[in-house]
Formats: C-alpha cells, structure tokens, sequence
C-alpha cells in the first residue's frame, strides 16, 4: 500500500491519539490507513539532516526481514511537531494487543513463545539499540501475513541514525539485560546463553 500525501501540516484536530508511550504520543490519521504517526513529547523536534534519514532508512532495508520494528516511511510536519510515520502492527482481526495484554489473558502457546524467542534473537541480530522492550511495548501482529512480536515504543531517531549505532557485542549485552527485565515482568525466563524464552515450571 503506497502512502497517500495528506495536507501538510496536518492539522491537529485531525490527529486521534492512541497510545502514550514513554518517549512519543501515537497518533491516527483517518485518510493514511496502515499508518501511525509518532510524535515526541514536550517540544517539536527538529529534523535530523536528509541524509542522515536516507541513510538509516537504507541500512534498515538491508535486513528488514529481521527488524522486530514497524517499517518505517519517513517523516510529516503536523501541528503537533514533526511526526514519524510508522506501519501500524495488527493481527488478523485488527487488534494491536500487547505481550502485556496475552499474558495477562492466560499463559502463552508453545507458538507464541517461540515466536517471542525470534523476535528476540532478530533484535539482537539487526544491531539496532531497543532502549525499553518492555512487555507494554511489544505488540504481538501480523507483517505480510506472518505472525510475530514488534517493539513499537522504546526506539526512534536515536536508534535508526547510523552514527548512533552501538558496538554490536555491546548492543547484545544490554539487550540481554532487557529481555531478562521483560522475562521477569512476564513469568518467564530468558536464557541468554541459548537467547531464548523458557518457562518458568518452577
């Protein structure tokens, strides 16, 4: 689906909130289905250079398949401040249901655990720094028709500008300390050896 140009600068009457997340406010557009804007608390932000967009827009096609992230169409100016336009993450029946909200549901299928270790193990493969995966920001939905888990809050420009990339044995040392915060808040345990979810039987 191409992105359709709205009006700029989007008026922000025609801006629906969503979501709060801890850095940006989510935001739906009625004419830009599929699409959420993000914009960051507090003041406007200033748009990074062109080419540093165009760069990490590059480096992030280079292993999409492995991104546990919403693709990413660039950015609009709206009365609210600049916004980054993101793909909307829903499954099949429309919903955006956090890993928050399945285990408050009942325990996770064998299917969706393994799915949770993918997304895990793509996250630290793709390099880029996720700041906050926390159950409340993952959101479990469909890309291109396949299942899986996305972090949809806790990453943004700083994560996708190449100069800001992380040393990558670094990256995996946080991010092991992350996922081993998420496993606790869910009943589970994460296996950094092996970089996978297990369940806690005791």
């Amino acid at each position: 689906m191409e992105l359709r140009d709205p009006a700029y600068p989007i008026p922000a009457e025609r801006l629906v909130a969503v979501a709060r997340g801890s850095e940006r406010v989510v935001y739906r557009v009625a004419d830009m289905p599929g699409r959420l804007l993000k914009i960051a608390k507090g003041r406007p932000e200033r748009p990074p250079p062109v080419y540093l967009y165009e760069q990490a827009l590059w480096d992030a096609r280079q292993h999409l398949k492995d991104l546990p992230l919403p693709r990413i169409f660039g950015t609009v100016p709206t009365e609210l401040g600049l916004a980054q336009v993101v793909e909307e993450i829903t499954d099949r029946k429309g919903r955006s249901r956090t890993l928050a909200d399945l285990v408050k549901a009942g325990p996770l299928s064998d299917k969706k655990l393994r799915r949770l270790t993918e997304f895990a193990r793509g996250a630290i493969r793709s390099g880029i720094p996720i700041h906050d995966p926390r159950a409340r920001n993952v959101l479990y939905g469909r890309r291109d028709g396949v299942p899986g888990f996305f972090v949809v809050d806790g990453f943004g420009d700083r994560a996708l500008v190449p100069l800001k990339r992380w040393i990558p044995w670094l990256n995996a040392r946080l991010l092991n300390r992350r996922f081993d915060r998420m496993a606790r808040e869910t009943g589970l345990i994460w296996d950094a050896r092996e970089q996978r979810f297990l369940r806690d039987e005791a």
